[in-house]
């Protein structure tokens, strides 16, 4: 059976909570991250305190900026650019 793929949006308190926990459980591989601000580019790893990558493949923390500044999901890079 094929893992469940996983995308977190957000890396907030509630987010990262999320992360942590999935982290932990097999059978689950967090494949994107969205998010907004310093996080961006950086590991998820490093962005979400406390949690653990273990053998995991790195998450970039991803979102999109659009020409008048305001934030826009990212979540269409991971489906239309072959992330997922």
């Amino acid at each position: 059976m094929e893992n469940v793929k996983v995308i977190l949006w957000g890396l907030g308190a509630m987010g990262g909570g999320i992360g942590r926990m999935l982290a932990k459980k097999k059978g689950v591989d967090i494949v994107g991250a969205i998010d907004i601000g310093e996080k961006l580019g950086k590991s998820m790893y490093d962005v979400i305190p406390g949690i653990v990558r273990g053998d995991r493949q790195d998450v970039t923390v991803r979102g999109n900026q659009t020409g008048s500044g305001r934030y826009r999901s990212g979540l269409h890079q991971f489906f239309y650019k072959g992330c997922v």
